[in-house]
Order: C-alpha cells, then sequence, then structure tokens
C-alpha cells in the first residue's frame, strides 16, 4: 500500500510518499537504507492514512 501527504514549509511543497504495510521494522530498515544509498531520503515510520486508490 501506498499514499502521499502534501506539506506546505516557508512556500515550499513538499510531497511525502508512505509504503507499506512491512511484516517487520527490519525489513522496512533496510529498504530505507537501500533509499538513502541512492541519496532519497528516508525514515521508518508508522504507516497512517488513506492508501492511494
Amino acid at each position: 500500500m501506498a499514499n502521499v501527504e502534501t506539506i506546505n514549509v516557508s512556500s515550499m511543497t513538499y510531497y511525502r510518499l508512505k509504503l507499506g504495510a512491512y511484516q517487520n521494522q527490519a525489513n522496512a530498515a533496510a529498504d530505507c537504507d537501500r533509499l538513502k544509498q541512492r541519496q532519497i531520503n528516508c525514515i521508518v515510520s508508522h504507516y497512517t492514512q488513506q492508501p492511494l486508490k
């Protein structure tokens, strides 16, 4: 599942892509580490809000 959140900070629009759900935190952290190796900012957090339709 995936969802996109939009947030405005200091007149800039940012898009937050949330992917899930993982069976465990270790798998989520491993994928996050792979994204970081590609210079993509990533954190592991709880999956919230509605998925994309």
